[in-house]
């Protein structure tokens, strides 16, 4: 039998999925992870916070708009954070920057092969 906890996150899940799906069909990013609380997927989900890897060069708060746009209607709130290969590169080390976070307990949602 399956409980309702069980359910919650499960649809959390597929919500999720769906969200990093649509970032990956209209963006083309190198990665996208899963930080902040949610990387355990436990319980229900109001929000999530998710880094986008983006090549090439592009206005930060533009293409955040663009991407908060595109997930539109996705049932979960969300803080989108944008970096670039080079910047994830050159800040991995960096303990506190959110790229060393993502690489250290962030969950990968995709990533270009």
């Amino acid at each position: 039998m399956v409980t309702e906890a069980e359910q919650t996150t499960k649809a959390s899940e597929y919500q999720l999925g769906q969200m990093s799906d649509r970032i990956v069909e209209q963006f083309r990013p190198e990665q996208v992870f899963l930080i902040g609380g949610r990387v355990t997927g436990q319980g229900e989900w109001v929000e999530v916070e998710l880094l986008v890897i983006l090549p090439g060069q592009w206005d930060y708060r533009e293409k955040s708009s663009e991407i908060q746009e595109a997930l539109v209607g996705s049932g979960i709130g969300k803080f989108i954070h944008l970096s670039t290969p080079a910047l994830l590169k050159e800040r991995s080390e960096l303990g506190g920057s959110m790229e060393h976070s993502a690489l250290c307990e962030g969950r990968v949602l995709y990533e270009r092969r």
